[in-house]
């Protein structure tokens, strides 16, 4: 499991290429260009999880319980929900009133996910 506090980046990724182009292509669709993207993820503290299919429960314990908590809320209250290639998905949950959030790009093996949604 993965937290990236800023602008991803395709080289912050070991997927495929046409799964982290899918994730790309979707974070920036609602924005005019890139870089009005960049600055709202800036501005509002946006935040994107990975979380790989060989995770365990053992990885939480690196992450505060806010952020544990807040991938919790996430995958029970979706506000967006994408299927992408190669068996992943991104889900994005809106965290304050400001409209920022975090994106949780999960592969849909991961026993994480099980875990995460009945704690």
């Amino acid at each position: 499991m993965r937290l990236i506090n800023r602008w991803p980046e395709a080289t912050d990724f070991e997927l495929p290429k046409n799964t982290v182009q899918e994730m790309m292509n979707l974070i920036t669709e609602p924005f005019d260009t890139e870089n009005e993207a960049k600055a709202l993820w800036r501005q509002l503290g946006t935040a994107l999880i990975v979380i790989d299919p060989d995770d365990t429960t053992e990885v939480l314990e690196a992450f505060s319980d806010r952020l544990v908590e807040q991938i919790r809320f996430a995958l029970q209250y979706p506000e967006t929900d994408d299927a992408l290639a190669n068996d992943y998905q991104l889900i994005l949950s809106i965290t304050n009133d400001a409209g920022g959030g975090i994106y949780l790009l999960i592969h849909r093996n991961s026993p994480l996910i099980k875990e995460l949604s009945h704690a």
